[in-house]
């Protein structure tokens, strides 16, 4: 006897296809089934809030001199761009500052 759920079906052009239960078995699909329902969310959802951590680099710090470059360069990346406060841990008053500082050593030539 034939297992009638793994027999040749045509789709709706008159090709032969062989699936399972239809279409909900198909990749992607969204009942369910697919590896769709599987991925991440993006702003809605509580997921990326338990992996975060800050570095808090601003804990003791009262002002922010431009020329004292080694502290300005946590705030950098390697290629010179300026870290986002959520990766720092700073405020956007404080980030705000490190900008500032941060513009006012580069012209000093303290930072790429």
């Amino acid at each position: 006897m034939r297992d009638s759920s793994r027999e040749k079906k045509t789709d709706r052009f008159g090709k032969k296809t062989s699936r399972r239960d239809g279409p909900s078995s198909r990749k992607g699909s969204r009942n369910g089934d697919g590896p769709s329902d599987r991925r991440g969310g993006g702003r809605g959802t509580d997921n990326n809030l338990m992996g975060r951590r800050s570095l808090r680099l601003m804990e003791n710090v009262k002002e922010i001199n431009p020329t004292d470059y080694e502290f300005l360069r946590k705030f950098l990346t390697d290629h010179g761009k300026l870290l986002p406060g959520r990766f720092t841990g700073t405020t956007s008053k404080q980030q705000r500052q490190i900008k500032k500082a941060i513009r006012r050593a580069r012209v000093m030539g303290l930072l790429p």
